[in-house]
């Protein structure tokens, strides 16, 4: 039986041991939305995947990649960002998480928006074919274009449609997808990478303050 002084206790758990610190889904991954300061001005860093890669050669994206066994989430987007980018860890400074995003697989995708300090343009040529930077205010004043697409539900050979109501009649709900596109001069960003700029610029708006004059980053 469970008790209220169960649930007391799970509410202390959870407050000690957020969810995406405590538990871990089989192939979930983190990523790191770079920030460096250019002029004081906030910039967004991208990496271009290199194309001898046989995950996704060629593609812009953010560092980050599996979270290991007994790894939170944060751990590994600084880890893989220490591995892809060439820098130490005491330069990454973790502004905020960001909203959890669903990988190509299904898994849970962690995102953070960090701030490197003193970044030289360093990267590992043997993941990272080359890095460009775009200033958080151009996504700002250039709204992703976005095409809403269904996921196509097939269900397998078997399923069990007689423990259903309807059976075969049954109607399926769709489930709408929404995708970016920013259409940058230096490359097209899209897919789960656009989707972290785009919830990032909705941070800025909302919950942060780029104050170009102090050259940080600060929460209001």
């Amino acid at each position: 039986m469970v008790k209220t002084a169960d649930l007391d206790q799970l509410k202390l758990l959870w407050q000690k041991h957020p969810a995406h610190q405590r538990y871990r889904e089989k192939g979930s991954s983190a990523v790191l939305a770079p920030i460096v300061l250019i002029g004081g001005e906030a910039h967004l860093l991208f990496e271009k995947r290199a194309e001898n890669l046989t995950h996704q050669p060629g593609e812009i994206c953010f560092p980050g990649g599996r979270i290991e066994p007994g790894e939170s989430a944060r751990a590994a987007a600084v880890r893989e960002t220490c591995e892809e980018l060439v820098v130490d860890s005491e330069q990454i400074e973790i502004i905020t998480p960001l909203d959890v995003q669903s990988g190509p697989s299904g898994a849970p995708l962690w995102p953070f928006a960090a701030l490197i300090h003193d970044y030289r343009k360093t990267y590992s040529t043997a993941e990272v074919d080359h890095v460009f930077s775009v200033p958080i205010a151009w996504f700002m004043d250039h709204p992703p274009k976005t095409v809403t697409i269904d996921f196509v539900r097939e269900l397998p050979e078997g399923f069990p449609f007689e423990l259903i109501p309807g059976g075969r009649d049954y109607h399926w709900r769709g489930r709408p997808f929404e995708m970016y596109f920013y259409e940058h001069p230096h490359a097209v960003i899209w897919g789960i990478t656009a989707r972290i700029v785009e919830r990032l610029t909705t941070v800025f708006r909302h919950d942060l303050i780029i104050d170009k004059n102090e050259k940080h980053l600060k929460k209001r």
